[in-house]
């Protein structure tokens, strides 16, 4: 009895120092800003035009949720800036209290870049209407093409020839947006023709977002005609807190957390219900881009 009675008070003691140890953490958990581009949903998510149901307010997108899920188990605490996406590089170079920045391309510069975050596949997208045939880029051509600003960087050299926005043998007929709200309102607006080049989870968010104001419901045609997939990454000023946040990365993934992330904002499953469009902020927009 009496070793029994040691062992419990042993047990209590231990389980006191790992409440205390945990605590501690937390109390002194290191704030880490990080810039993420805003206005491309289901990526981020930190604007007035997407609003989550009770108990999912801080569910703000897939790479905003892969992050803070990595940094928890880092220990640290994710500080969010939404930055437009071309003055991502440019604020952690002028901002010394932005410690990194999702979502950007690798560079040979001076900053620490995590394994790849995200990996997105672009497709162009036509509606079915137009009976438009692409197997390849080159198909493209003939017609209005609208994609992300910048994205010809990474849509392969067949692109690039074709609608680099200096050199590009078709470029008045490429259409650049800094917010990908408005490309897929110009694509959803009546009689538009336009080509969109855009990922398939971005185009089904952003047609649920916009049924209220426009017949986002008429058939289209996705045609996967970009040979590679385009891979974003974090850069840090820190080595140190990017070799952390790999190796937390990595545990996300096997132990099943990443996926899920991904599942949780896919516009084919039932938790997605949770994130509702702001039809308010959405009209708002519409009325002035019509």
């Amino acid at each position: 009895m009496l070793n029994l009675t040691k062992m419990i008070k042993r047990i209590k003691i231990n389980f006191l120092f790992t409440l205390f140890a945990l605590l501690a953490s937390v109390a002194y958990a290191k704030e880490i800003t990080v810039g993420f581009g805003h206005h491309k949903h289901p990526y981020v998510m930190l604007d007035e035009y997407i609003q989550g149901d009770e108990g999912h307010e801080d569910h703000n997108g897939i790479e905003y949720s892969i992050i803070r899920q990595a940094f928890l188990l880092m220990g640290e605490e994710l500080i969010a800036k939404s930055i437009a996406p071309k003055n991502l590089k440019r604020a952690i170079k002028k901002f010394r209290r932005v410690d990194a920045v999702s979502g950007v391309k690798k560079s040979n510069d001076k900053y620490f870049y995590s394994d790849p975050i995200l990996e997105i596949e672009n497709i162009a997208i036509s509606k079915t209407s137009q009976e438009i045939k692409l197997d390849s880029i080159s198909n493209l051509a003939p017609f209005q093409i609208s994609s992300r600003r910048g994205s010809y960087t990474t849509l392969g050299r067949g692109f690039n020839r074709l609608y680099h926005p200096k050199k590009g043998s078709h470029k008045t007929r490429h259409t650049q947006y800094d917010r990908d709200l408005d490309q897929h309102i110009d694509f959803w607006k009546p009689g538009s023709e336009v080509v969109m080049i855009t990922n398939r989870l971005s185009f089904e968010h952003y047609r649920n977002l916009l049924s209220e104001s426009y017949h986002t419901s008429e058939e289209v045609t996705l045609s996967p005609i970009f040979p590679s997939s385009s891979r974003y990454y974090i850069a840090f000023r820190s080595r140190e807190l990017r070799n952390e946040f790999n190796e937390a990365l990595a545990t996300l993934k096997f132990e099943g957390t990443y996926k899920r992330i991904f599942r949780h904002y896919s516009y084919d499953s039932p938790i997605s219900k949770y994130h509702k469009p702001n039809f308010n902020k959405v009209e708002e927009l519409t009325l002035t881009t019509k």
